[in-house]
């Protein structure tokens, strides 16, 4: 597992904010594979990421605020990165409460795995960022329920609206 040193940096973007510069010699080795990884940060935190294009042949892991603030780390901090291809199959942790539906409802796996694999990783996160089982499994259900009645046809937009209207009945 590769490990190195990185200082928190941020660019001048809309898009993208804090993340840490991979050293060449490393991101060398996984940009012609899926880049797909696992970090391991300061030792004590996971996160699933992407070596992300940074311009110049350089690659980055992004730092998102929910990472920073705990881990307690700003703007010109150290981190020490510990870094390994990611082999789980959706590139992120699949939250219980979406297997169990998966289980019991193939009709919403079958449209979930019509997507593409970046699809899936947002739809997981979004799943994923309920503190309480009740609020993933309510999330998953009305993402599944979505999905379906659209055929998998994706509207990031529409099916929030989906989801906060099928919350509400």
């Amino acid at each position: 597992m590769p490990s190195f040193n990185a200082t928190v940096a941020i660019l001048d973007s809309n898009v993208y904010g804090h993340y840490l510069t991979v050293p060449k010699l490393i991101s060398d080795k996984f940009i012609d594979t899926d880049r797909r990884m696992v970090a391991v940060l300061n030792g004590t935190m996971k996160i699933h990421c992407a070596l992300m294009p940074k311009g110049g042949g350089e690659y980055m892991i992004l730092l998102h605020k929910h990472i920073r603030t705990r881990l307690d780390i700003a703007l010109g901090d150290q981190v020490i990165v510990d870094l390994e291809k990611d082999e789980s199959e959706y590139g992120m942790e699949l939250p219980e409460e979406l297997t169990e539906l998966w289980s019991i409802d193939p009709d919403a796996y079958d449209v979930f795995h019509t997507l593409t694999k970046g699809k899936q990783r947002s739809l997981i996160y979004q799943i994923g960022q309920g503190k309480r089982s009740e609020t993933r499994a309510n999330k998953a259900v009305a993402i599944m329920e979505y999905l379906k009645t659209v055929n998998g046809s994706l509207d990031f937009k529409q099916m929030n609206q989906f989801v906060k209207n099928f919350n509400s009945l």
